[in-house]
């Protein structure tokens, strides 16, 4: 009996050790997770000195035909939307480089294209071109954040940002591929 207790007690030992090891390999994957989920400061000098926080808003266009939650980056006093995740809700064509400095697509309809270069600081939407300021986007490890004034300016997007109750609202003249799509 005295074996088989210290078979026991090794056979504890060992599975005490292995969970002891997948805790700390839990533990490591979710600090490198938190770590790259962080977003970068702002780009501008003024605005690197106060560090950013995820805020997230509740997302609702077209009488709640789009709904969503959106995560957008605030550095006082200016909120920075997440272009790639409001170009996908809104079903708007994008592709960023692999740099993540750069995005290109085209805007509802395959003749209107744009291409905005977040290095330079242009862009260009059909022929008309734009400058962009150093505070106006935020780059983070997965996506472009833009202050809802580039999208009002480059598409015509005008967001709206209620930061007491945390939602955010889009109007537009122009119909959308998201609603384009549901009235199929």
């Amino acid at each position: 009996p005295a074996l088989r207790q210290f078979s026991s007690l090794s056979k504890n030992v060992e599975l005490c050790s292995r969970i002891s090891r997948c805790c700390l390999l839990i533990f490591c994957a979710i600090t490198i997770l938190l770590f790259l989920r962080q977003p970068l400061r702002a780009q501008s000098q003024a605005s690197t000195d106060s560090m950013s926080q995820e805020v997230y808003l509740t997302f609702s266009y077209s009488l709640g035909l789009v709904h969503s939650i959106v995560t957008a980056i605030y550095v006082e006093p200016t909120t920075y939307l997440p272009m790639g995740e409001i170009f996908r809700l809104l079903k708007i064509s994008y592709k960023f480089n692999r740099m993540l400095d750069s995005i290109n697509g085209f805007y509802i309809t395959e003749s209107r294209k744009y291409e905005i270069n977040f290095r330079t600081g242009k862009a260009r939407v059909d022929k008309a071109a734009f400058i962009l300021r150093p505070d106006e986007f935020v780059r983070s490890t997965f996506d472009i954040y833009v202050t809802p004034s580039v999208l009002d300016r480059l598409f015509g997007l005008h967001f709206t940002i209620d930061m007491k109750h945390l939602i955010l609202s889009l109007e537009t003249d122009e119909e959308l591929p998201s609603i384009t799509e549901i009235n199929r």
